[in-house]
Order: C-alpha cells, then structure tokens, then sequence
C-alpha cells in the first residue's frame, strides 16, 4: 500500500498494460495492486488545469481483465489472476455479475466514454465519494440509504445483503449515475 507517492497516472486515465508489439506481454505490472490516496479532480479538456474538487479518494490499481472495455462508473469484482497466488487477488478486475459481492471496486467515475480496455490499468476507487451506474431494472435508492452490487456491474438498495456504499442523494431512475461515498469492507 502507498498512500504518500505519487501516482503513475492521474483519475479519469487508464495506462497501458500490456506491450504495443506482443499483447501476450504485460507491462507496467509493478503498479498493479498499490493504493493511493489521491486528489479528485474534474476532467479538463485538452490543454487545460484540471480543477480539483477538494475531496479525496482512496484507488486501487488494477488491470481490466474481463472480456471488454469497463465503463466509468461501473462495479468491478477483484478477481485472482491464473497464478492463483492470494496475492493477485487484489491485482485484476472484472465486470461484477454477482449480487450481494462486496469484493468489488467501482470504476474510476472519471474516465472518458471509451473507459477501460481489456488489460489496460485503471483506479479502482475504494473509498470516498464517486459516481456508480444504477442497475438497468427499477431502483429505489435513498439518499443515505446503503448500496451493493447487483447483477449486472450496477448498483441497487442493499436490503439485507453486504454493502459497499452509502448514497449521497436518492435515485429512483435506473442505468443512471447515483453519487455515493464508497467504504468496501475489504479494505
């Protein structure tokens, strides 16, 4: 864990993962898996200082290893790479599928809409304030009210299953954005 570094890339940035003449190498992997307390910051256009919003996120990074591109906003379910070492567990990423999973990351709110590609390193975010993607079947989320995974890489009411998040405002509209403060119980 590094909580003091400095980051080998920014919020909404992916880095490459994987080299541009054999994809069968992985590069950059002594990022993977480190913990940074980081700034957020809002997305500037080209040439232009990136304006900060005073909060702080704790991210995680980690390689896209699902089968497509991760979406900002989208939950992501640690998973242990073909090693099968403990240690890897906390290095690859997929698109979460499991309801209830509380060994997730949400994906870096920050990101542009081509999000993460497969193999590319991104922010995992695990703790502090992000924007998830509301399931695509009815919601009822309550500002306050707590949150986890569903299905489908999105987020719904908790009822009585393990939580990830607490909602900063209500949402009642699915596949939209819903502000939350993240707190995995993992870490």
């Amino acid at each position: 864990m590094n909580l003091s570094g400095t980051p080998p890339f920014e919020l909404g940035e992916t880095m490459i993962g994987v080299d541009r003449n054999d994809s069968t190498k992985l590069v950059n992997t002594e990022h993977v898996g480190k913990v940074y307390l980081m700034k957020s910051q809002e997305p500037a256009d080209e040439g232009l200082v990136k304006k900060g919003s005073g909060n702080q996120v704790w991210a995680i990074c980690l390689r896209n290893t699902h089968s497509a591109a991760l979406s900002a906003g989208d939950i992501a379910a640690l998973v242990a790479n073909s090693g099968g070492d403990v240690d890897s567990l906390f290095k690859e990423a997929v698109l979460n599928t499991t309801a209830g999973n509380d060994l997730v990351v949400a994906v870096d709110d920050k990101l542009p809409s081509a999000g993460v590609a497969v193999n590319s390193l991104f922010w995992g975010i695990i703790k502090g304030r992000t924007s998830i993607t509301t399931t695509a079947s009815a919601v009822n989320i309550a500002a306050g009210g707590r949150v986890t995974t569903a299905t489908d890489g999105a987020l719904e009411s908790a009822g009585t299953v393990n939580d990830i998040a607490t909602a900063l405002e209500a949402q009642t509209t699915s596949s939209t954005a819903v502000e939350v403060n993240m707190h995995v119980p993992w870490y």
